[in-house]
């Protein structure tokens, strides 16, 4: 039988798979299909050589230091080295153990590598690392193929002691399959764990190497489509999805013959006496983001003084309770939604019982989709969201989301997509669990965007994200691809305004003047 050659690709289709998941693909490719393992161990080994000579150049004379342990992923790392030294690279293979202990798959590329005389060397104690350092660092990269995914308790003994000697390293280090040490499914370090450049992960990503700490560890994550067939995902069915470009939600180029009435009309709630730019920060955002018309629903007291700050918006001015929206307020809102396709409620609110009231009202009674920010969230309970007409996404900052779950902000920023998840399946909304690397969850799938930066940790930042997605909501865009969509876009805008300004003082306006450049960057047909 032929086997197909590997390939590298971009991140686009991108399943996000735990630990278990892969030992399934394993099993499902091996034992079932009967694509025998040391064909996968190749091609997971010649995906590492091509990135390598992406990066690196022609191998030819160079020289390279390769860890293995005494697992698969050790196998991966053994048939590179034959491949490196096919290539005319002078190549040093260390092994975490003693070679006898090495069987299977690996075995093979072991009996290989000695039959083609390649330099092994056993490193089973922390005092044999002296002995090889000189021979490390005269290479010019080190491949890490020490531990794969199947890393549980913490890492001790030799393993770790090479871990802590290769982050010791100036050389570039490549890790095949994941980081050495990084946990699969949290991302993180189990007592220590492989700081590489460049990471080849084989078929699909792992979560821990998405999601921070593990992002930090992975360097640049590269997907090599080893073997695995379509049939595998299939079976699986995995539930993550690293949101990219290629699998976003559709965006088209628009007809010439169209009015503004064509894409969508978004009311934004917000504001009381102690807050009144955010609202005006999600209602720019919401038209920056394409809809034809906005409408700003605030305080009477106020809404003077923010009309005149975006004379695009169109002004609602209701019922005012001592700076507060209130009972009544609600129900000037719900008599005046004929012509409205979407909501955002909550930026700039304020917290008051008699907020607490106006949500309640609200969410009990308006049948359209709508995304809750903020003081939206900081009044209510989120049993509320059970009781909603419409439907319904809420996009938590960790602390707001410690609040709704009964949780610590560390359990929530340890268990970021455990809890969106949870939150989404008890509560019946959409999920967007801000942060860097956002996650959405959503009927039983969950998402992780890799856009956004730093330099978006500034008030007013999650303003515009709510816009955008209340904005593409009243496009026509459900509203679970509308939380997909606008994350992206909304780390995509800040993504490029650092290429213009840098990370370092970015404003939330900054952001918003940026989301239009990122839609029309993924417009496809």
């Amino acid at each position: 039988m032929q086997w197909p050659l590997p390939q590298r690709k971009e991140m686009s289709d991108m399943y996000v798979l735990t630990a278990e998941e892969m030992r399934s693909a394993d099993r499902i490719s091996i034992e079932d299909i009967g694509i025998p393992g040391v064909v996968l161990m190749e091609h997971a080994a010649l995906s590492v050589l091509a990135e390598i000579e992406s990066s690196l150049g022609d191998v030819k004379a160079k020289k390279f230091a390769v860890f293995c342990g005494r697992g698969n992923n050790g196998g991966d790392g053994l048939a590179l080295s034959r491949l490196l030294i096919q290539k005319g690279a002078e190549c040093y293979v260390f092994l975490s153990g003693a070679a006898e202990e090495i069987a299977g798959d690996a075995g093979i590329n072991l009996g290989i590598l000695k039959g083609m005389g390649g330099y092994i060397a056993e490193v089973t104690h922390r005092e044999n690392i002296k002995f090889i350092e000189r021979q490390v660092r005269e290479s010019c990269a080190v491949v890490d193929a020490i531990l794969g995914t199947g890393v549980r308790g913490e890492v001790k003994g030799i393993n770790r002691d090479l871990i802590e000697f290769i982050n010791t390293l100036d050389r570039p280090v490549v890790s095949m399959d994941i980081p050495s040490g990084l946990n699969c499914d949290t991302g993180r370090p189990m007592g220590a764990a492989v700081r590489a450049d460049i990471t080849v992960t084989f078929g699909y990503p792992k979560i821990g190497e998405v999601i921070y700490p593990g992002a930090e560890y992975t360097g640049k994550l590269v997907a090599a489509d080893i073997g695995y067939p379509a049939r595998v995902t299939e079976e699986i069915n995995p539930a993550g999805r690293l949101t990219t470009a290629d699998e976003l939600p559709l965006i088209r180029r628009r007809d010439a013959n169209t009015h503004k009435g064509d894409y969508g009309h978004v009311l934004v709630i917000g504001g009381s006496k102690d807050y009144t730019g955010a609202p005006v920060i999600s209602s720019s955002a919401a038209l920056r983001s394409g809809t034809g018309l906005v409408t700003m629903a605030v305080p009477s007291c106020i809404a003077g003084m923010v009309s005149g700050r975006m004379p695009e918006v169109i002004p609602m001015a209701l019922c005012d309770e001592g700076g507060y929206l209130g009972r009544k307020a609600a129900g000037e809102i719900l008599n005046n939604l004929d012509g409205i396709d979407a909501v955002a409620v909550g930026p700039g609110l304020g917290r008051s019982e008699t907020v607490a009231d106006f949500m309640e009202v609200f969410i009990s009674n308006c049948p359209l989709s709508m995304v809750i920010d903020a003081d939206g969230l900081n009044n209510i309970e989120p049993a509320l969201l059970l009781r909603a007409k419409g439907q319904a996404a809420v996009t938590p900052h960790p602390g707001e989301m410690a609040r709704l779950m009964g949780k610590s902000t560390e359990y929530i920023n340890e268990n970021r997509i455990d809890t969106a998840r949870e939150f989404s399946d008890k509560y019946g909304a959409v999920c967007v669990l801000k942060g860097a690397r956002t996650v959405v969850a959503c009927e039983n799938r969950y998402y992780i965007s890799p856009t956004g930066n730093p330099g978006m940790a500034t008030a007013g930042s999650g303003d515009v994200l709510t816009g955008v997605i209340a904005g593409l909501t009243g496009q026509g865009f459900s509203i679970a691809d509308a939380c997909v969509l606008g994350t992206y876009v909304h780390g995509l805008a800040g993504d490029m305004l650092r290429e213009k300004i840098g990370e370092y003082g970015m404003t939330a306006t900054d952001v918003a003047s940026y989301v239009p450049i990122a839609i029309n960057s993924l417009i496809k047909i």
